[in-house]
């Protein structure tokens, strides 16, 4: 009977070392579940965050993109009116230098007419000195053209810049 009195107690003791043993475990278990139950959480939170970082991301480079091509497209239209307006210059300044050319056609006529007139009488160079006189307006006019030619280039010069 002490025999088996002291298995039972040996065998209670086990039991209860085991079962204190399963307890122990249960609630590193449960521990364990908490602190993995934190981290998903905390995960998902992250999770979360990076994928409204994403949305606000992706969101602000479709803006970007968008800006770009507008843009792109503001410039491709300057550049278009910058041409027309370059050709027009362009044309301005060809018929500007043809006029040039006519004017210093007609100031070689009238001072060769100047150079023979003035061997004639007095009369005839007087009439030369007017006509002498309408060919220097003519030239003042050469030179403000040419002035007027030198200012279209300055704002050919500051398109350019601005293009």
């Amino acid at each position: 009977i002490q025999q088996l009195s002291q298995k039972n107690k040996l065998f209670e003791t086990e039991v209860k070392n085991k079962n204190d043993t399963i307890q122990s475990l249960e609630t590193e278990k449960y521990s364990k579940i908490r602190e993995l139950d934190e981290l998903l959480s905390a995960t998902k939170k992250e999770n979360l965050e990076l994928q409204q970082k994403y949305i606000i991301s992706q969101s602000e480079n479709e803006l970007q993109s968008k800006k770009v091509r507008e843009a792109d497209r503001a410039l491709e239209a300057l550049k278009e009116e910058m041409e027309v307006e370059k050709q027009r210059l362009h044309s301005r300044i060809n018929s500007i230098q043809q006029e040039i050319e006519g004017y210093k056609e007609e100031i070689s006529k009238y001072q060769f007419q100047l150079d023979i007139t003035s061997k004639n009488s007095a009369e005839e160079s007087s009439r030369i000195l007017a006509e002498k006189k309408q060919t220097e307006e003519k030239l003042e006019a050469y030179h403000s053209l040419e002035l007027a030619k030198g200012e279209i280039e300055i704002q050919n010069e500051k398109m350019k810049k601005q293009k």
